[in-house]
């Protein structure tokens, strides 16, 4: 919850954001859909997300741990029972592989694409 950086560009469409990237010099290094709602109560931000293989996750951010767990305990949460990570740990913790494989190893996640997190038989 703390030491957390995130920074919100505004875009046109997703094509430009990828060429803006290509061009500065990233390259690519995977594709992940996800699906967000957001809400605000109290001055902080709520969000459901949803990725792909994973149960819906709800989101609380705000500008300090005394207001987050204020919401959270509001709508019902046990803030003693937070989880504290990105999807990244989510994927990790609910099939069993590191996250360095995910990061390094996983380039595909999409709804609609075969669950890369488990063998095939």
């Amino acid at each position: 919850i703390e030491n957390q950086k995130e920074i919100c560009l505004t875009v046109s469409s997703f094509e430009p954001a990828v060429e803006f990237l290509q061009n500065v010099g990233c390259e690519r290094k995977a594709y992940q859909e996800s699906l967000r709602e957001s809400w605000r109560l109290a001055g902080v931000e709520i969000t459901i997300d949803t990725w792909p293989f994973l149960e819906p996750l709800v989101e609380i951010e705000g500008s300090s741990v005394g207001a987050v767990r204020q919401v959270s305990e509001k709508l019902g949460f046990d803030f003693s029972q937070a989880v504290f990570g990105s999807a990244t740990t989510q994927y990790a913790d609910k099939y069993g592989l590191s996250p360095d494989y995910i990061n390094n190893e996983v380039p595909l996640i999409t709804f609609a694409g075969p669950n890369p997190f488990v063998k095939s038989s």
